[in-house]
């Protein structure tokens, strides 16, 4: 039994508090990990559009050239003046672009590339305004303006060694939050499944356990045997409540049939002794009668007899009040048992639903582990995402390769660059592949727990069965009960007759008396009220059989129990 002053948990909320805080720390990890390599997969597409950008701009930056030599050879060339009106418009938005995506790390080399591309920009100007004027320095700006096109191209390969540091130094980050966020979560996931199943595992012994020694008491007391100790079940939960109704039942029934018994047994001897009194009064009656036919003048040994008769009945009226006084004790002890034993079903039943939300609870943990199952399903899917964006990396490398071997020696530095990247998307796909098999694995656990799950709630319903069997046995307890009420009930009514019988005959034995102190004068009528009274004593013989007969069958119901 538990104290009353200890706060009561049931089973619902036990499961919950052991998983909720780590099922809310897994999705807390999960979001942080999406979130800063999320971030970080944002600053390497960013910095692969600049790359992007930057080599737009060096490559445009050396064609232009072709063209603006045209120009200076034919300055009214409408096409080739709009695709250089064009080419001016798209490197300076290119420029801008680029200096607002400038990473701190790469600013100075950035710096010196915008620098010297603007320089070129201007220059270009300067020669494209002469062109068009028919100024002869025209040429002569067209030679700085390619010397300056030569500086560009090396600044941009400057620049392309300090992106691929700061790529890099991105990737690093990558990796390193990438394995924090799995070791977490792997981690997390694991105490998960452990948590899931000890709680799972000690909910299925808290229930099973107290079940099975409630169950082996409720054997005993059908068989009759009340002498089972108390049962201590150390929880705080809706089986505590069980066992504390049942020990309260047990020891109200048990209280009971001891009343029951001892009150029985009174009852039993003054039946006897009532008995015995009734024949020696018949006996005596039979005697008197005789006496009176024989002899009227007798009518002094007729008083003391009557008289004596007188004090026998008395005794016995005596006597029928203290059992009436028992048998009422008793009829208040059997309702009282009756009323016990219906709020003992009452409390059971109210068990039966806690034992039903406990089963609807496992029901629930399923139902999480369902979930649990849906989140790695779902992670599974932002792996396919990843391994997505890895090909369409390895695809961009292509590209750029591609594009390097176009543009020559001057794109060798992007072809490092491309190298790189194509070597980081293969890792990315390497380690999504990895984090799918580990995805399976707990797929694997998660499955492995929700059967466990299955196995308590097939636990729990056969409790709820051998619940429904202690119902069933309360059922019968309490028509024993009721079948003792009404017995008791019986015999009370039949002592209320025998006590007004017996208070009629005093009132006659009395007028016996009285007629015989007039025997004389009147024998016949003393004759009449003896046979009157020989006849009332034959009848209360016959109701004291009766109640003898149902004391006995009363005893044996009784006998059925063992009290000790």
């Amino acid at each position: 039994m538990t104290s009353p002053s200890r706060r009561k948990f049931n089973v619902r909320t036990k499961i919950l508090a052991c998983l909720l805080p780590i099922v809310m720390a897994l999705i807390a990890v999960n979001i942080a990990g999406q979130a800063v390599y999320t971030k970080n997969m944002n600053k390497y597409t960013s910095l692969l559009d600049n790359l992007t950008r930057e080599n737009k701009v060096v490559n445009s930056s050396i064609a232009i050239l072709d063209p603006l030599r045209t120009i200076i050879m034919n300055p009214s060339n409408e096409a080739i003046l709009d695709e250089l009106a064009g080419y001016r418009k798209a490197a300076a938005s290119d420029l801008d672009i680029i200096l607002a995506n400038t990473y701190p790390s790469t600013k100075s080399a950035t710096d010196n590339f915008i620098n010297t591309t603007k320089k070129f920009l201007e220059e270009f100007d300067r020669t494209l305004e002469a062109a068009k004027s028919g100024d002869v320095k025209a040429t002569e700006n067209f030679n700085s303006t390619s010397r300056t096109a030569e500086y560009v191209k090396e600044n941009f390969s400057l620049l392309i060694l300090a992106e691929l540091e700061n790529s890099k130094q991105i990737r690093a980050d990558i990796d390193r939050n990438y394995s924090i966020t799995l070791s977490i979560s792997i981690i997390l996931l694991a105490v998960i499944i452990i948590a899931g199943i000890a709680a799972v595992l000690a909910v299925a012994r808290n229930i099973v356990n107290p079940l099975k020694k409630l169950i082996k008491v409720s054997e005993k007391i059908a068989a009759g045997d009340l002498t089972s100790e108390e049962i201590f079940v150390d929880s705080r939960d809706e089986i505590s409540s069980l066992s504390n109704v049942f020990y309260s039942m047990h020891k109200g029934l048990k209280e009971l049939l001891l009343v029951i018994s001892s009150s029985a047994l009174n009852i039993s001897g003054t039946f006897e002794k009532l008995d015995t009194v009734f024949k020696d009064s018949l006996l005596a009656n039979k005697e008197l009668s005789a006496l009176i036919e024989r002899n009227s003048g007798q009518a002094g040994n007729q008083t003391s007899l009557v008289n004596g008769t007188s004090g026998d009945i008395s005794s016995v009226f005596d006597s029928i009040k203290v059992m009436f006084q028992e048998t009422g004790a008793m009829v208040t002890s059997a309702e009282k048992a009756l009323s016990t034993s219906v709020q003992g079903q009452t409390k059971l039943q109210n068990v039966i639903d806690n034992t039903n939300s406990v089963k609807s609870t496992m029901f629930d943990l399923n139902s999480m582990a369902g979930e649990l199952e849906s989140y790695s399903v779902k992670i599974g899917k932002i792996i396919g995402i990843i391994n997505g964006i890895s090909e369409q990396t390895n695809l961009l490398a292509l590209n750029a390769a591609i594009e390097a071997a176009r543009a020559g020696d001057s794109g060798k530095g992007f072809a490092v660059v491309a190298e790189q990247v194509k070597l980081l998307a293969e890792q990315s796909k390497a380690s999504s592949n990895e984090i799918t098999k580990i995805i399976s694995q707990i797929q694997h656990q998660i499955t492995a727990m929700r059967n466990g799950v299955e196995t308590s709630t097939s636990a729990i319903s056969e409790s709820s069965r051998i619940i429904d069997d202690e119902k069933t046995v309360f059922r019968e307890i309490i028509s024993l009960n009721e079948t003792v009420n009404k017995q008791v009930q019986t015999v009370n009514f039949k002592l209320t007759e025998a006590k007004d019988r017996i208070s009629h005959i005093d009132d006659t034995t009395h007028t016996i008396a009285d007629y015989a102190n007039e025997l004389a004068s009147s024998s016949s009528q003393a004759l009449a009220s003896i046979e009157e009274q020989w006849a009332l004593n034959e009848e209360i013989s016959g109701c004291t059989s009766k109640l003898r007969e149902l004391s006995l069958e009363f005893d044996k119901v009784i006998h059925r129990f063992k009290l000790s």
